[in-house]
């Protein structure tokens, strides 16, 4: 999503470029400075959220196993009672 939101913004910079022969003036370098740390504070908020959520799943993942452990070892002693 915000990728889609920078190559736009790119797309406006480049033709804000062409249109004022390769320089910027000062307001319209600071709105464009201003939206790009916009669109960076949304990226890093949904990496944050996205390493909370791999978080999550890894913490399930993990008490899963866990829960699994009783299971695996009377598993292992049948088995090794058995040799």
């Amino acid at each position: 999503m915000s990728f889609n939101k920078i190559k736009q913004a790119v797309q406006v910079l480049q033709r804000l470029l062409e249109e004022h022969g390769g320089s910027l003036d000062a307001q319209t370098r600071s709105a464009f400075e201003i939206e790009i740390q916009e669109l960076l504070l949304e990226i890093d908020e949904q990496n944050e959220r996205r390493k909370q959520e791999l978080q999550a799943m890894y913490l399930k993942l993990l008490a899963g196993l866990l829960s699994a452990l009783p299971v695996l070892k009377q598993l292992l002693d049948i088995f090794h009672h058995h040799l």
